[in-house]
This record gives C-alpha cells, structure tokens and sequence, in this order.
C-alpha cells in the first residue's frame, strides 16, 4: 500500500513539474513585449536585465529605430521588446509592418492627428487667465448710447484707447476685469491676479483722437462702462494632444503641481470647472497636456506616506502663457479645490502600451484609415468597440475617448 501511495504522489509531482515547466517555459518565451524606461537605462542595460546579455543591444536598436542615442534613453520612452527562440536564443525579428507601426507611435508626431473638441465642456473664448503681475489695459469702455451702466451683446458704445496704440475699424478686444491680488492656496505666496473676460467689443468708427464707437459682439456676464479692454487672442476648441516635456517639467518641479485659482474665483471645482495653473510653457506646461487630479484622501489615509494617489479627475490644457495656463476639468469622480494636486499623464507611453498589445488590429485599422490622418483617439475608440474582450484602457484613456474628435485645430 505504501509503495503504491508512494508511486501515486511521484506520478503527481511529476505531472506539476511538467505544468510548472511548460507554464515557465511559455512565460520566458512570451515575456513582456515593451519595457518603459527608467532614469539611467541603456540599451545594453536594457539587454542584460531581460535577456542576460548585454551584447544583444543592437539587436534591439533594430526594432526600435526611432531611439537617437542608445547609451542614454529618456525616461517614460518605451521600448518594444524582441522574444527570444527557445532552441538557439535568437530573437524573432517583428514584421516590418509591426516595426513601422511602433516606430510611428514612438516617434515625435505620433500624437499630431489626435485632436479632441471641447466646445462642449467651456467656451474657449470666455476662459481668463492668471497673471502673476497683472496686465495692462489698451484702453476702457466710456459710455454708451443711452448712458446705462450695464451693457450686453448688441449694445453700442464708446470706448477709448492709450495713444501708443494703433487702433483701425474691425479691431477686436477682450472686456476684462483683474481681481484683487491672490495668494497660492497651499504656499500662502503671492500667486498674481485672476483676469476674468466679460465679453468682446469690435471697433467700428472714428470718433475723435483715440476715441471710436464699437459694439458688443458677446458677452458672458455683465459689462459695465469703465471696464477695460486688451486685444482678443483667439483659441481653438479643436485641441491636438501634446507629449509630455518630462525633462523640462522634472527641472521646474511641474510633474506634480497645484491648481492655484479657477475662473470667477470659483472655491469648488469639478467637471467642467476652468482652472488656472502657476506653470506655462517656461516650465514644460503645453497646450494639449493632460494632468490627473489626485490626493492622498482623507486625514488618516494621509498620515500613511507610501500610499498611491488617488485620482478624482482630469484636466486638459487648454491655453499655455509663458508663466501660467489655464485647463478645463474634463472628468471628476468628487469636487475639488483650488490647491488640489496635478500629475502629469504620460499620453505617449500609454497610447504606445495598448496599441502594441494589439498589433493585428491597429494593422488593419491602419490599412483601412492610413496614417497621413491617424487620431490614435479614433483607433482607441474602434478597438474598445470591436474587440472582445473589451480592452482594459487606462482611466485616462477612457475619459478622452469619449470627448468628440476633430480634425482641424
């Protein structure tokens, strides 16, 4: 009995160590297929860590052309990875088309078709921005037809100018008022001042030096005579998505910042909220740069330092000044408040992630589309449409596919 029990639990043993083995041997085989790199990360480093040897490393440059320098890889970039044949250890090149495919998502304009529209969360026209010394007028509202103090769309009136300005019929300008100095919500620093557009003014005739009649074209609130006027900068509602500066945003401290103020002063924000931010394009702040809202939660969870952020929603920048800029919340699971924390979404590397795990199906969607106008957006939405099962996009991801696209910005 014993030499049969005995038999019986070899028999199983075996078994299992067949299972583990092959189970093992498919995990080598397959392994992960891209790899994000890490400060300090080399193509040899790359090479030794995953496939014991070093030497391999132009092996990896082939399949991944885009990369300039293979001593010095930038952090977030991601590497396609190459699989190895288990009978001689030597790589299974990728199909050409998969090699073409990968090093467009890699490459500087991957993201220069993908564009969403956010007319329907702001108007762009209306956003204000945060100035950190103020701005200076070009000239004020003086009065208007039948001399009342609140004016609206349609209205005529007058409005004078600074005599350095040269001012011609058709010239349009932004009606804004500044708020009083504000300080950063978590510092206590002086922040600047929020400059709120109340509406537009076209100029139409000559009434005397610096002097002209206009019209209110659009107003958002109310205006009123005395308020001031600074040239109208168009923005467009039709907004590319832009990569990350990583290496600009780490040298100014922009990975993770904090909302400083939002529009109308607003103390609540959330989905649909107009936020200004102490970062611009001097930073790393891009137009088409998206951010997640994040915190650590509530009083106890804080006191845990290496717990993860959590996320309660997304902004995406809308406008980029030197020193500042301004984003709208496209999605939040719970309200917030100015002061509460930015972190950078690194779109590139999480497009280059999903997309490379179905290879076969951005192939066809790229045979049916082409790649001269690619909203990877679009790509994104017709996978998480057709592919079963679903695949599990990153929160992001998800909230941007379900803004409208459009073509031209």
């Amino acid at each position: 009995m014993g030499s049969k029990k005995t038999g019986f639990m070899a028999a199983w043993v075996a078994i299992i160590s067949l299972v583990l083995f092959f189970a093992l041997s498919n995990s080598v085989l397959a392994g992960p297929s891209t790899h994000v790199a890490v400060k300090g990360d080399s193509l040899k480093t790359i090479c030794q860590a995953y496939y014991g040897n070093s030497d391999r490393w132009r092996e990896l440059w082939q399949i991944n052309p885009s990369i300039v320098n293979p001593d010095r890889i930038e952090p977030g970039f991601v590497v396609m990875l190459f699989t190895t044949d288990s009978k001689n250890d030597t790589p299974l090149k990728a199909a050409e088309k998969d090699i073409e495919l990968l090093s467009l998502l890699n490459s500087p304009s991957s993201l220069k078709n993908t564009r969403i529209d956010v007319s329907d969360y702001t108007n762009v026209d209306a956003l204000g921005f945060l100035s950190p010394r103020g701005v200076t007028p070009w000239g004020s509202i003086i009065s208007d037809e039948t001399e009342r103090i609140f004016l609206a769309e349609g209205d005529m009136g007058c409005i004078a100018f600074e005599k350095e300005h040269p001012i011609k019929p058709g010239d349009v300008f932004i009606i804004y008022q500044s708020s009083q100095a504000i300080d950063h919500p978590i510092t206590g620093d002086a922040a600047g001042y929020n400059i709120s557009f109340l509406g537009r003014v076209v100029v139409k005739n000559k009434v005397r030096d610096n002097v002209y009649q206009a019209e209110i074209i659009e107003s958002y609130t109310d205006i009123r005579v005395g308020d001031k006027l600074i040239p109208f900068t168009p923005v467009s509602s039709c907004v590319q998505l832009q990569e990350l500066d990583r290496d600009l945003l780490k040298r100014n401290n922009s990975l993770i910042f904090s909302i400083v103020g939002a529009k109308d002063l607003q103390s609540i924000l959330g989905k649909f909220s107009v936020v200004y931010l102490d970062r611009g394009y001097k930073q790393g702040v891009r137009r088409g740069n998206f951010f997640q809202v994040v915190d650590k939660g509530d009083a106890e969870r804080q006191q845990i330092s290496d717990l993860p952020y959590l996320i309660r929603g997304y902004v995406l920048i809308l406008e980029s000044r030197s020193d500042t800029s301004t984003g709208v919340v496209v999605y939040a699971t719970k309200d917030f408040q100015p002061g509460a924390l930015l972190r950078a979404v690194d779109l590139k590397s999480a497009f280059f992630e999903i997309l490379s795990t179905y290879m076969k199906e951005f192939q066809k969607i790229v045979l049916e589309k082409g790649t001269g106008n690619l909203n990877l957006l679009e790509v994104l939405a017709i996978l998480d449409r057709d592919v079963q099962p679903k695949p599990d996009l990153p929160e992001g991801l998800s909230v941007l596919i379900n803004i409208p696209r459009c073509s031209v910005e």
